[in-house]
């Protein structure tokens, strides 16, 4: 090297993006307000650009009538623009969806979704219920009452073509049911799941070629299946009768266990029941305050044929349902998956029959804990211990 030269330095610079882009903000000037319905079938949209440390390169989008869709990189259209129109869009609820890409080829985790709401005809109207307010809930109520409240419109609107079925996206036609009212009821509806669909007509006579579909969920009756086992909790007893009563008694509903334990009794009505449970060689088993929920069509229910433990969400407790072979003091312990002793319950019993203890779980977390029930007899001195068992609460608020 010759005197007074000095390597030459050279400097890259790397830049990397593995951020992923926002999703952009996305607005019509011509459908503003997703709660409205417009006549005009021709929605333009527009969007803003999301911050970026790479500089966003454009947009994926698509323009459908389903409301979560994610833009496909392959099916999608492409855009460097911020605008996208569409004409002579059909009658219905249309979506708008849009998400980022980025000059580092990182696109939006989730896309930006806009509503808009086109009625070049009659729109439908709001429906609701006083009866079957929730369209995700089932009912006991078999009479259903409906009322609607009509849209905005151009036009008047003098009346509604309406339909019941089992179908979800039946649109009535001037061949069904025509009122100027708006509520109507229907009664005596059998168990099953039931749609409401309405559409407007106008003073010209044009019937809306979108209709709204009302949600109706309606169980009188219920069902109870599970397994009946040993005393292990794990071999299946068989020919166990079980029986489904009334709080006064009367039965309900009876099945016998088949080879592989399981028993299922079906038609019973909603509302607190009792069990009883008879096993050859064994007193019978009674299990009280069984709660039939019109929400819950089909109640799992495993019970072993000496010892049976159940949490009802309606009182918060857990109940242990056991055997005891003499007059003695019993101790039922309760524990966490971890084996930490959480409850200890002593109490004396009478022998011979099937007695019942319970666990106040107020407080308790959701999950699964374990238990295990012991005696000794007064008159023996003998100890009589059942297996570690599990049980879980699930409370639903």
């Amino acid at each position: 090297m010759r005197q007074g030269t000095y390597p030459r330095k050279l400097h890259y610079q790397v830049n990397i993006d593995t951020s992923l882009p926002k999703p952009p903000v996305v607005a019509s000037i011509t459908h503003p307000d997703f709660n409205q319905w417009y006549n005009n079938n021709s929605p333009s949209f527009s969007w803003t650009t999301p911050p970026d440390p790479a500089g966003i390169e454009g947009f994926y989008y698509v323009f459908n009538q389903i409301k979560d869709t994610y833009p496909d990189t392959v099916t999608a259209s492409w855009t460097k623009g911020t605008m996208a129109s569409f004409v002579d869009v059909p009658d219905g609820m249309w979506f708008l969806h849009v998400t980022a890409k980025d000059n580092a080829g990182n696109i939006s985790e989730d896309a930006a979704h806009f509503q808009v709401n086109v009625a070049m005809t009659p729109p439908p109207p709001v429906v609701f219920s006083s009866t079957h307010t929730d369209e995700d809930k089932w009912y006991r109520e078999n009479t259903v009452k409906l009322q609607w409240k009509q849209r905005e419109y151009v036009n008047e609107i003098i009346g509604f073509y309406y339909a019941i079925d089992n179908s979800e996206f039946t649109v009535p036609n001037a061949k069904n049911n025509k009122t100027m009212d708006t509520n109507t009821a229907f009664t005596n509806l059998n168990d099953g799941t039931y749609y409401f669909h309405i559409v407007a007509v106008d003073k010209e006579g044009m019937l809306g070629k979108t209709a709204t579909h009302y949600r109706i969920k309606i169980k009188s009756k219920v069902k109870v299946k599970g397994m009946i086992t040993q005393a292990n909790g794990i071999m299946p007893l068989a020919n166990t009768t079980v029986e489904i009563m009334k709080e006064d008694g009367t039965t309900l509903g009876v099945s016998i266990s088949d080879k592989d334990g399981n028993y299922e009794i079906d038609n019973l009505p909603v509302g607190k029941v009792k069990i009883k449970v008879s096993a050859k060689n064994l007193p019978p088993q009674m299990i009280y305050d069984i709660h039939l929920k019109e929400d819950e069509p089909e109640t799992i229910l495993n019970i072993s044929s000496e010892i049976f433990a159940l949490y009802e969400s309606a009182t918060d407790k857990i109940m242990f349902n056991y055997y005891v072979p003499e007059d003695g003091l019993v101790t039922i312990k309760i524990y966490n998956e971890a084996g930490k002793t959480l409850e200890t319950i002593e109490e004396r019993k009478k022998g011979k029959i099937y007695n019942s203890s319970y666990w106040d779980t107020a407080g308790v977390e959701n999950g699964t804990y374990l238990f295990q029930v012991l005696s000794k007899g007064d008159e023996s001195g003998k100890i009589n211990k059942y297996a570690i068992r599990k049980i879980k609460k699930d409370r639903q608020i």
